[in-house]
């Protein structure tokens, strides 16, 4: 079975993926009017994975917010998986 990067990279090679996250990827998906898969990241194993390299729980967020969720990656960004509704 393939790994989520290989089946990116075989089919959209241009799909933004983000650095030191590849762990927090959960599949890939496509988006209406493209055939072209992007990346698919769990939110929380995000903010989980910036509190084990020493955040706090408001400062994790505050980085995801600042440096991942609002930044325009273009028509090849990774689109961001919250199932916690808080």
């Amino acid at each position: 079975m393939k790994s989520v990067l290989q089946h990116l990279t075989d089919n959209n090679p241009e799909a933004v993926v983000i650095c030191g996250f590849d762990d927090c990827l959960v599949g890939t998906a496509t988006t209406v009017g493209s055939f072209a898969p992007v990346a698919v990241y769990s939110t929380s194993m995000i903010i989980d994975k910036l509190q084990d390299n020493g955040l706090d729980l408001d400062d994790a967020w505050e980085h995801y917010y600042n440096n991942i969720e609002i930044v325009d990656m273009g028509p090849h960004s990774p689109l961001m998986l919250n199932l916690e509704m808080d």
